[in-house]
């Protein structure tokens, strides 16, 4: 660069007429950056003996014309590393750097013990959008590994106790962190899943654990424009959590923004944000200016900006830009000669004149797609097949396809397009397309006409190979090729089946991995592919598909459509054996949506045909009488002997599980002693038949409904039994009622009021995070209760209290607002008389005037002491009447 600088300097045109120096000044100036930046202007060209073999010097690793938007997003992760989560959205066009400006802190993060996660969303794979997000989450797991293991799995183990299946089903990479422990086997025939809320705060837990401000967390998601508000919701979970010690994480999302509307749920996630005080940034990135593109291109050259000036302006012209398209089109001048590297000269030589003249296109994509049409057959078919299967693949996959005698040579065009720079190697085993643009121009190799037959073909061969193996996730890749191909599937009624069992196994796998939406589009594209008569001839089949998708509905929230599944199942099945999951399944749905008297109607019928009374009123004294004669039962039995029998009748265990749910129902909508009777029938049920895994909710919903001063060491027995009984059959989902019936009703009798109000703590925390919010509601009311009664800071309940509101309100759990508002109003009244208490409360509750509204007994009851606390004695005493009547 020396010899070229003073040759430019000494001689008239310097090789090129334009690289003539004008002044002494524009020498001091290139002399001046060849000091600060030597290695930016030296290349060794004695290392290549052609010209073709000199390859241009990208610094790929440096992130030009960003300053701004790299000093905002690393301010931002500093603030995270203080103890607070972070929004940071990037838009732009494909090709505009967002990756690399994101890339640009991965060291940061790394220096101060952070963890960097990503999941990049893909066009091939919309139907998987929650799963991508969780997957980003397992990566932690390992990484914790190698770090702090010890740790963080001790933090790990107290906060997931009891709960802990639940963790370990949604993040299998936690194992490696408890090598002891066995992942749970989910049965999800049973509609054993968590729903879309539960994945959301059981992740918040997760990353209140893992991060901290000595290690913070980044989770980048690219390409967000392809996610769902299912996915987007975790998001927002966890960077709003109101806890003080609560998670500490930078969000980043990056999204075209030229390819989304103002519906998306990205713009609802960013609102959402800003309402709950998250601190978010948006930047939008545009192509790169002019002095910009040409420090780029100079550092590419070896030269001094100055000489590539006028390259530069055309190179902006052609690309915008673009930094992707800048590095593309330069490529393409390389390959067409029109950029060389001249040996004597020492330094790339172009001509301005003939490469404006050139017909070169302004499109990166007509760009790619000409340098992918001289490539050889094998490179351009493993190029379409990948195209086929996303942004990236695993190599074990490609290995699967190479044993098919159609795709032999797909190995060989691995090789091939490794070494063109189209798809590079990421991590362990993971191969993936160096951007998407040139995956774009792969997949347009296939002409439109044909794509679907070859996404089916493809789905096909590798379906063939890998039949009867255990793919793991592949089995969404070979559902989803295959579904192209549904107008050819449906002409042979043996390969329909075949492919809808294919798609119910995918599905099946979704919801073990708790991805409930992904599941109800493989279980919807199996229903599709069955006969008009699979109710008459496939009837095992169409139960079990339909009642998984009635299932997946649920946990998405679509209840409605869940009802309707039901109601046609109900309909359809040939015994009343069959369908007893579904009325289950369905009384389940009604208690969510707090339809309690559809619910208790839906039990009452089932029981009712299993051979059971259910009368529609019990009088006070033949309960007390009826839950004496229990006690009596249960004393007369030997609790080691009676613990060991198991209720082996499929059909007693069928009517041990309708009186819990029955109980549950009326605990809202019927009386006190038609619980009670409820409760003493199942209790004597276990007793005479055994024991089962409703047995430990039974006996827990029997003590809270009975116990009292004269019988409570009887009861205290019975529930220690109980709880002793749930470790053994580790049935996390009753938890949280366990819990309510225990600590909340009169645990408090023999055990601590901390103890009791921490556990109801964890039952609330367990119960959002199995899916059984109203449990979860109901011990979140108990923990307050007991901290009222326990003389608790009334500022830091009142803090409590909004804690849990903001979760109610997050889930729209209706019926947790409107009770949680009333305990805020008496707490605020208790800390000032009234001065700063919501006039809410009321409102909420609806008509109080109505028999029917079971929760005014609770307004009239928060009303007495507020009435009370505030001095007015008439209005407490009319309250009272009120509650007691």
């Amino acid at each position: 660069m020396t010899q070229n600088l003073l040759e430019s300097a000494l001689r008239e045109d310097g090789g090129q007429l334009h690289d003539a120096y004008e002044s002494l000044g524009a020498v001091g100036e290139d002399l001046h950056l060849l000091l600060l930046d030597p290695d930016r202007f030296l290349f060794d060209d004695e290392s290549h003996s052609i010209q073709n073999d000199v390859q241009l010097l990208y610094r790929k690793d440096k992130l030009y014309g960003r300053d701004k938007e790299e000093t905002l997003i690393t301010d931002a992760f500093c603030r995270v590393s203080r103890g607070k989560s972070e929004a940071f959205f990037i838009g732009g066009f494909s090709g505009s750097g967002k990756s690399m400006l994101v890339n640009s802190l991965r060291d940061r993060v790394k220096c101060v013990g952070g963890y960097t996660i990503k999941h990049k969303f893909d066009p091939m794979s919309q139907e998987k959008p929650l799963s991508g997000v969780i997957s980003a989450f397992n990566q932690i797991c390992l990484m914790i590994k190698g770090r702090a293991r010890p740790v963080i799995a001790k933090k790990l183990g107290e906060e997931f106790g009891v709960d802990f299946s639940l963790l370990m089903r949604l993040l299998p990479n936690v194992s490696v962190l408890f090598p002891e422990h066995v992942r749970p086997v989910i049965n999800v025939d049973a509609g054993e899943a968590m729903n879309a809320r539960s994945v959301c705060f059981t992740l918040l837990r997760f990353v209140r654990v893992v991060s901290s401000p000595s290690h913070p967390v980044m989770l980048f998601l690219d390409d967000i424009q392809w996610a769902d508000s299912t996915a987007l919701d975790v998001i927002h979970t966890i960077l709003s959590d109101t806890k003080t010690m609560g998670s500490c994480m930078l969000f980043v999302g990056a999204y075209r923004d030229n390819e989304v509307q103002v519906d998306h749920p990205i713009f609802d996630l960013m609102e959402k944000l800003e309402i709950s005080n998250v601190q978010t940034t948006k930047v939008s990135l545009s192509g790169l200016d002019q002095e910009d593109l040409n420090t780029m291109i100079s550092d590419a050259l070896c030269l001094y900006p100055r000489i590539c000036k006028s390259l530069s302006g055309i190179v902006f012209q052609k690309t915008k830009g673009s930094p992707f398209f800048v590095l593309e089109f330069m490529q393409s001048l390389k390959s067409r000669g029109l950029l060389e590297y001249n040996f004597h000269q020492k330094r790339w030589v172009w001509n301005e004149d003939i490469i404006r003249a050139e017909d070169i296109t302004d499109n990166v994509l007509h760009l790619l797609s000409s340098k992918m049409d001289g490539l050889s057959d094998n490179v351009q078919t493993l190029l379409k097949i990948m195209a086929c299967f996303g942004s990236c693949t695993s190599e074990s996959v490609i290995g699967y396809l190479s044993e098919s005698v159609e795709y032999a040579e797909v190995l060989n065009g691995l090789e091939g397009a490794l070494i063109d720079g189209f798809i590079v190697k990421e991590g362990e085993g993971s191969l993936q397309f160096v951007h998407d643009k040139v995956r774009e121009a792969a997949y347009n190799l296939i002409p439109n006409s044909d794509k679907r037959q070859f996404h089916y073909y493809l789905g096909k061969a590798l379906n063939s190979i890998c039949d009867g193996k255990d793919v793991g996730d592949t089995i969404f890749l070979i559902a989803s090729l295959i579904n192209h191909g549904k107008e050819w599937i449906l002409r042979d009624e043996e390969l329909s089946i075949a492919f809808a069992k294919l798609n119910m196994k995918a599905g099946k796998r979704a919801l073990d991995g708790c991805d409930h939406k992904t599941a109800y589009s493989y279980l919807e594209a199996a229903l599709s592919l069955l006969p008009e008569d699979h109710w008459e001839n496939h009837y095992d089949l169409s139960l079990s598909l339909n009642f998984l998708m009635a299932g997946a509905a649920k946990s998405c929230c679509q209840y409605v459509e869940a009802v309707q599944i039901l109601r046609r199942i109900s309909e359809r099945c040939r015994c009343f054996e069959d369908k007893l999951p579904s009325y289950y399944l369905l009384s389940q749905i009604f208690q969510t949506q707090g339809r309690l008297v559809d619910a208790f109607d839906t039990c009452s019928f089932v029981l009712l045909q299993l051979g059971e009374t259910i009368p529609d009123l019990v009088a006070l004294d033949a309960v007390k009488t009826m839950a004496k004669d229990t006690l009596t039962m249960y004393q007369e039995v030997d609790d080691d002997d009676w613990l060991e029998r198991k209720m082996e009748d499929e059909t007693f265990h069928t009517k041990l599980q309708f009186y819990n749910s029955i109980t549950f129902s009326s605990f809202f909508c019927k009386s006190y002693s038609l619980r009670v009777y409820f409760t003493c029938k199942a209790v004597q049920l276990s007793l005479q038949k055994g024991i089962c895994e409703h047995t430990p909710l039974s006996l827990l919903q029997f003590t809270g409904a009975v116990a009292n001063t004269d019988n409570a060491v009887l009861c205290y027995r019975i529930a220690k039994n109980a709880l002793s009984l749930q470790e053994r059959f580790d049935v996390a989902a009753q938890i949280p009622e366990l819990y309510f019936n225990f600590y909340g009703r009169f645990a408090w009798r023999f055990e601590p009021f901390q103890d009791c109000a921490n556990n109801l703590r964890k039952g609330f925390e367990i119960g959002l995070s199995s899916g059984n919010n109203d449990v979860g509601l109901l011990c979140a009311l108990q923990v307050i209760k007991t901290k009222i009664i326990t003389g608790s800071n009334l500022k830091s309940l009142l803090n409590e209290i909004d804690y849990y509101l903001h979760f109610f309100k997050t889930f729209q759990i209706t019926r947790g607002i409107n009770l949680m508002i009333n305990f805020r109003e008496t707490v605020s009244v208790l800390i000032d008389k009234g001065q700063a208490t919501s006039t809410e409360a009321k409102a909420a509750f609806g008509d109080l005037n109505d028999p029917g509204n079971r929760l005014r007994d609770v307004f009239y009851f928060h009303q007495a002491i507020q009435a009370y606390w505030s001095g007015y004695t008439e209005r407490c005493q009319y309250y009272i009447g009120k509650y007691l009547s």
